[in-house]
């Protein structure tokens, strides 16, 4: 499995943030059917489709995009976090390299939200 993970996402405690990996199936079969993304990381909240779009044959590439939420209480001040999530079906279980979203947390963002509040 090949996957993209360059950029790092800024946020903020509380927030919903969107990540997009680009997943190549560099396997010399089809990922299972019933594969979908679960999280491995504790306290991640984070929307997954119930399974990705198939077949995904040897050579495919697919974009796939998932919502996190971001716990409110995230520690704030630069602080960074990163979510690991996994390939996984039944057959399998977890498969493929860890796919990671790191989130940093931006203390301009929080102080800005806070002047706005007051």
């Amino acid at each position: 499995m090949d996957k993209s993970n360059s950029d790092v996402i800024v946020g903020t405690p509380g927030s919903i943030v969107y990540k997009t990996w680009r997943i190549k199936n560099t396997w010399d079969r089809s990922f299972p059917e019933d594969t979908k993304i679960v999280s491995v990381t504790k306290g991640l909240y984070v929307e997954t489709p119930n399974r990705l779009p198939g077949p995904i044959t040897p050579g495919t590439v697919l974009d796939v995009s998932l919502k996190i939420f971001i716990p409110d209480d995230t520690p704030p001040q630069d602080h960074m976090i990163m979510y690991v999530l996994r390939l996984f079906s039944d057959k399998l279980q977890c498969f493929g390299e860890p796919i990671v979203a790191t989130i940093q947390m931006d203390k301009n963002i929080i102080q800005e939200a806070k002047r706005e509040s007051i």
